[in-house]
């Protein structure tokens, strides 16, 4: 109803902003056709894998500490879809747990640093389990190491079709344990790999966030706010056609946004397409829900010639008060106005 506001015939089609994946990595992406097989406004079952080696065996508090973990991520998750989604658990019986004879440090689990690839053990963590219980009804495996601060490890991965089961698609898999494993953080942030198909935002090569103070996928610790972006919902399904703002070629457009924290059914984001395989993105957020960062306009370009690790997303920066404005490239973007509800955006396209 404010007289500022733009007429919706302005915008152009949301499908007009859905921008081709150009680097894939199977089995994350930034952009589209989305990588994942499931469907992902249904439930996804996990079987939790307890693992003990021959110095940290698997504990009951471990295994709360686990439950635990799991249990908040799901509520996380079921937050940043807007209710849609839920995860159901089930715990591998206790004499159906991997036991490996051998040392952590053996393994090479022991000061891997966080770039190292467990997938090796793993699969022989899975194939020991498999060989008392039937693992083809699964969506994807959480193994779980004791919680002990000799190491550090959070991991997803994708197996070939024929690794565990006949399954007619790849079976997915976390690995958490360690001291990330007292970390919901951590766990969710895994999920959010094999679950959605999102990227990490984190440096590869730095180790460090570079998304600003925003977003779970980048490093799930140590970021403030780690509701997930607009974006990230948009290519997860969690948002309509009705909630994005698409724009191109427009000169100068004033549109409304509510922050993504809210569960309603208006606008939650302006994509301006730049590219067949860019976009930039303004939202809205608030104190609210896993945010803690403040009220802002948070501007961010997503660029999919960037790959998982190397900067998919890039953080413009923020507007906090009204006539407040931010320049990228040929956009211009300015905080018209602001209150409890959302914020007024202008978008100048040179």
């Amino acid at each position: 109803t404010d007289s500022r506001l733009s007429n919706s015939q302005i915008l152009i089609q949301p499908d007009d902003c859905r921008i081709a994946d150009v680097t894939p990595d199977l089995p994350s992406s930034s952009g589209f056709p989305r990588p994942v097989d499931n469907n992902l406004l249904q439930d996804l079952r996990v079987l939790v894998i307890p693992v003990s080696v021959q110095d940290f065996v698997f504990s009951d508090q471990d295994l709360e500490i686990a439950e635990t973990g799991l249990a908040k991520s799901a509520e996380f998750w079921n937050a940043m879809s807007y209710g849609e989604f839920n995860l159901d658990s089930t715990i591998l019986p206790k004499d159906s747990w991997p036991v490996f004879d051998e040392t952590a440090e053996q393994l090479g689990l022991v000061s891997t640093g966080p770039m190292h690839d467990h997938q090796p053990f793993v699969e022989l963590a899975l194939n020991l389990a498999s060989e008392k219980t039937d693992l083809s009804t699964f969506d994807f495996f959480f193994v779980a190491l004791p919680a002990v601060d000799s190491f550090l490890m959070g991991q997803a991965m994708e197996f070939g079709q024929t690794f565990v089961s006949d399954n007619a698609r790849p079976q997915k898999a976390i690995f958490v344990g360690g001291g990330y494993l007292k970390f919901w953080e951590v766990l969710a942030h895994e999920i959010g790999h094999v679950g959605f198909g999102l990227e990490d935002l984190y440096s590869f090569e730095s180790q460090s966030n570079i998304f600003g103070d925003w977003d779970i996928m980048q490093m799930a610790i140590l970021v403030p706010s780690k509701e997930i972006t607009s974006w990230s919902r948009w290519i997860a399904g969690w948002l309509e056609e009705s909630q994005v703002q698409c724009l191109e070629e427009q000169d100068s457009t004033v549109l409304f946004i509510e922050p993504i924290e809210i569960m309603s059914a208006l606008p939650k984001s302006v994509f301006v397409r730049t590219s067949d395989h860019s976009v930039l993105v303004v939202e809205s957020r608030r104190n609210l829900g896993y945010d803690v960062s403040g009220s802002s306009v948070l501007i961010y370009t997503v660029d999919t010639s960037n790959s998982h690790g190397y900067g998919p997303y890039k953080f413009e920066g923020t507007l906090k008060e009204v006539g407040e404005t931010l320049t990228v490239d040929r956009i211009t973007i300015s905080l018209t106005d602001t209150d409890v509800d959302g914020d007024l955006v202008t978008v100048d396209i040179q």
